[in-house]
């Protein structure tokens, strides 16, 4: 009786890809299990009855390897040979290590019973398998979607990446629908042209010639030059796709006909917190002073930053100092940068 076989009646039937799914079709919670039922005799062959402590572990290989699971159940029964176990009752699986290979090792009583045993799929889980393609025919009620992935604990329900292409492709009219909000590690970048500035005060005699590139070139309008302000709102989204918009950095593209009599001496950006009132996002005391293509990027107090349903009129100021009404600075364009997530 010290010596034992094992051979493998039904070795795995459970849908072993399915392990990577937290939920059924019909939205119960599944067991992340193996069924596996095996045949143990002694050494003449006879069938062994009685309880039994058995091992199961998991490889990454048919030999060698690296051991990936493990657990050990104690008694396991074994009636007229037959015993039946469901591997993760005692230490969890883990889906990750199912997108591999593995192969299962069997030990009775401290003794191994013969070589790995490779894991196979059930059938419909092959669908799942990397290249494979899911199709269904719905048309209406609770069953019209292909596939439906539902988490009813606290994280996510699905997850996708994509090492050098798009982690989701959709197609179909529409392509994406949610119902909710989008969350999104991307950033955005939202552009004002030059021209799209306007005077700070109705008397002015700040003036500017439009470029046919979209910059504005702008001159002080008096002959003694003086301290000018131009004025230059942004309208962004303030929420995106149901997520707070962030404004992080924004940056000026400029250039001055003479550095040492037009430039920018000052950079202001406001936010509206209310018809009367506001918070600045940006203050740069910075003279800004080339005679080339240029610009200056800022970044916004991350106290203020976050735009929301009421909070998201913003205004840039630049203040230009002239010597004169014979210099000019260029104001090519205004670029945000926005993070929403």
């Amino acid at each position: 009786m010290n010596n034992r076989r094992l051979w493998t009646v039904v070795g795995l039937f459970a849908a072993l890809l399915l392990l990577a799914l937290s939920t059924s079709c019909d939205g119960a919670v599944l067991n992340l299990r193996i069924s596996y039922q095996g045949y143990l005799t002694d050494a003449l062959g006879n069938p062994v009855a009685g309880n039994r402590s058995m091992t199961f572990r998991l490889w990454d290989a048919a030999t060698a390897g690296n051991k990936v699971w493990e657990e050990t159940q104690n008694p396991v029964a074994v009636n007229n040979g037959v015993f039946s176990v469901a591997l993760g009752s005692v230490t969890p699986l883990n889906p990750a290590h199912f997108h591999k290979p593995l192969w299962l090792e069997v030990v009775v009583a401290g003794q191994t019973m013969g070589d790995r045993q490779p894991l196979q799929g059930a059938p419909y889980a092959m669908s799942l398998a990397p290249g494979a393609a899911i199709k269904g025919n719905g048309t209406t009620g609770t069953y019209s979607t292909t596939l439906t992935v539902s988490n009813i604990g606290q994280g996510g329900a699905f997850v996708a990446y994509g090492s050098s292409g798009a982690g989701v492709t959709a197609f179909g009219s529409p392509a994406v629908a949610a119902y909710g909000s989008i969350q999104s590690t991307a950033t955005t970048v939202l552009w004002i042209s030059g021209t799209s500035l306007v005077r700070n005060l109705a008397d002015d005699t700040t003036h500017w010639d439009l470029q046919t590139n979209g910059a504005a070139r702008i001159w002080s309008g008096a002959a003694a030059g003086g301290s000018k302000s131009v004025y230059y709102p942004v309208t962004i989204p303030s929420v995106l796709y149901g997520q707070p918009v962030t404004l992080s950095k924004v940056t000026v593209y400029y250039r001055c006909r003479d550095g040492s009599k037009g430039y920018i001496d000052s950079t202001y950006l406001l936010k509206q917190t209310s018809a009367d009132s506001g918070v600045t996002l940006v203050i740069d005391t910075t003279d800004r002073t080339s005679n080339s293509s240029t610009s200056y990027t800022l970044n916004t107090a991350a106290a203020n930053s976050q735009l929301s349903a009421t909070q998201g009129a913003l205004g840039l100021y630049l203040n230009i100092r002239f010597a004169d009404d014979i210099n000019w600075v260029q104001i090519g364009g205004i670029s945000l940068e926005l993070e929403h997530h």
